[in-house]
């Protein structure tokens, strides 16, 4: 069997991925009704980046993103690039850590944190290990588990919906655009991530379109969770 992902598995993981965090983010308290406005165009932005990656790898095949920025800024400045590059990755994962530890924390109050934390960075360093086709199955697994569990959510919240509930709209569209620039930065730029597994997804040519659906309906996720 062929070793890498198929552009499903991508799109997968790029729903959980970014559905973990929006989970958190919810600036209600700076938008009010509208944060589903701003929760769109936020969207917008990641899907700007998600589109740049996708091309800059149907241009470079085969190139990861380090590789490719040396090859169009040069030595020195894609050097620069990549160091920059590096560093936001571990600043996005120190992030995300951060946010397992209060989702993990309000299930388990009583547990210290450090043990919580060790869990989960042995856990997250055990599947690297395992390779990059043990996670592609994996997310195959997990999203139907997520993706059920979020039906289930809405339909049993559906009776509590009311259309009055997100009017007025744009009644002051500064906080909007404050609150789509904040979640263009986090979560959905988040998305810079998987510059690193673009050039591992074995019929990116052939079914790149399934990533963008899979983006879209976490938007749409993201959307209905701000309501």
């Amino acid at each position: 069997m062929q070793e890498g992902l198929f552009s499903r598995q991508l799109g997968f993981l790029i729903f959980l991925y970014l559905l973990g965090s929006a989970i958190i983010y919810v600036p209600e308290s700076i938008v009010g009704l509208d944060v589903w406005i701003a929760t769109i165009l936020a969207s917008l932005f990641g899907l700007f980046v998600l589109h740049a990656l996708i091309r800059l790898q149907e241009m470079y095949p085969g190139q990861n993103i380090m590789q490719v920025s040396e090859l169009i800024l040069g030595r020195v400045l894609g050097t620069i690039f990549n160091l920059a590059y590096i560093w936001s990755l571990l600043l996005i994962a120190a992030l995300v850590l951060f946010d397992a530890m209060v989702f993990l924390k309000i299930i388990y109050p009583v547990t210290p944190e450090i043990p919580i934390a060790i869990i989960v960075i042995l856990s997250s360093c055990y599947i690297v290990y395992k390779g990059i086709t043990p996670i592609g199955r994996l997310v195959d697994l997990a999203v139907w588990v997520v993706l059920l569990l979020i039906i289930s959510a809405f339909l049993s919240c559906l009776t509590l919906f009311e259309i009055s509930n997100i009017t007025p709209v744009l009644v002051d569209i500064k906080p909007v655009l404050g609150a789509a620039i904040y979640g263009a930065g986090w979560p959905f730029t988040e998305i810079v991530v998987i510059a690193l597994l673009i050039p591992y997804v074995i019929d990116l040519n052939d079914n790149k379109k399934t990533i963008y659906y899979c983006y879209g309906v976490e938007t749409l996720v993201s959307v209905i969770l701000s309501f």
